[in-house]
């Protein structure tokens, strides 16, 4: 009869969070989806706020994050809006997009 072995010896969950190869494709993927979310759906004007979109991965306080930086001077007001113009909230409509995949 086969037994299972549930010791804990070997493995830290606090070290994978921090630096696990494989999460760290995986929040990757996650953000390149969400940088290119914001690609396809940012309203275009000039065309420079759907290229001024990078990603990179950090470490949150609970382990790596990935982060997407719309970083066209306006990418705020485009994403939250401002008194006169209403918010296009492309990031926001990501995220299920973002955590389904």
């Amino acid at each position: 009869m086969a037994t299972l072995d549930a010791s804990s010896n070997g493995h830290n969950l606090n070290e994978y969070l921090q630096s696990s190869p494989d999460l760290a494709a995986v929040v990757d993927q996650k953000c390149a989806i969400g940088a290119a979310f914001w690609s396809a759906n940012i309203g275009r004007d000039t065309g420079y706020a759907s290229q001024a979109v990078r990603t990179f991965r950090t470490q949150g306080q609970h382990g790596m994050a990935g982060v997407i930086l719309a970083f066209a001077p306006y990418a705020g007001f485009l994403e939250g809006g401002t008194d006169d113009t209403q918010g296009q909230h492309v990031l926001r409509r990501a995220i299920p997009i973002i955590e389904g995949t």
